[in-house]
């Protein structure tokens, strides 16, 4: 919840590298690692998908505020409809 406005804020951290499988041979453990991509584009495929979510749940967005940075933008709007 956002202590100020007393809603949901979606939290999904992503992380690129799994420390068990750097240290150890286990091949069957909880996987940490859930982002193959560059460490650039975190944010942009997090909330796309953060984006996507309220067709599960019927609900939606009445505000998106930014940091004027176009490429989460673009690919918010080309990716979500």
């Amino acid at each position: 919840m956002g202590s100020k406005q007393k809603r949901v804020l979606p939290v999904k951290p992503r992380n690129s590298a799994c420390h068990t499988c750097k240290v150890s041979s286990e091949k069957i453990h909880d996987c940490a690692k859930n982002h193959h991509g560059s460490s650039g584009s975190v944010e942009v495929i997090g909330l796309v998908e953060e984006f996507r979510a309220p067709e599960k749940y019927s609900c939606y967005y009445l505000e998106y505020v930014a940091d004027g940075d176009s490429t989460t933008a673009d690919a918010i709007l080309c990716n979500v409809r």
